[in-house]
């Protein structure tokens, strides 16, 4: 515990498999990340960052992407970032629902089971699980609201 790891590159194999799965998931298309680079921990945290990261061992570096287990789970910053590229998979909340969204409420929706980006107004607010109409939401605890829209 406490312990740091380190970061390295994805393998183009594991670079694929990502932007594969974002373009299937959300229809963000490879083009979108040609710029940026993937890095992976150990744990199965994946990062997107610069291309060119200086040598040295980095601890960690860019944007929370996604966490790699028995299936991938975009991180709310991903989807918050490239909210406007997603065309698949999103599911348009009311105010009402939002609210409860944001305060990590779970949601009886009307939508495919997985994973779901979740957005108020055009506005990507991050990402939940669907299982049998209800809608769980994937917001850090931390980023979590108590607010009503």
């Amino acid at each position: 515990k406490g312990e740091k790891t380190m970061i390295q590159r994805c393998t183009k194999e594991r670079r694929k498999e990502l932007e594969s799965y974002f373009e299937e998931r959300f229809g963000i298309p490879s083009s979108v990340f040609a710029r940026w680079s993937w890095y992976e921990s150990d744990r199965g945290r994946i990062f997107l960052g610069p291309a060119d990261v200086p040598g040295g061992g980095a601890v960690g570096v860019g944007l929370p992407a996604c966490r790699i287990g028995r299936t991938i789970k975009p991180s709310a910053a991903l989807l918050q970032l490239l909210g406007r590229h997603v065309t698949k998979n999103a599911l348009s909340l009311t105010a009402d629902d939002a609210s409860r969204y944001i305060n990590g409420q779970n949601l009886t929706v009307r939508a495919h089971d997985g994973v779901v980006a979740v957005c108020y107004r055009g506005a990507c607010l991050g990402s939940g699980t669907v299982r049998q109409g209800m809608l769980k939401p994937l917001l850090p605890k931390a980023h979590r609201l108590n607010a009503k829209l």
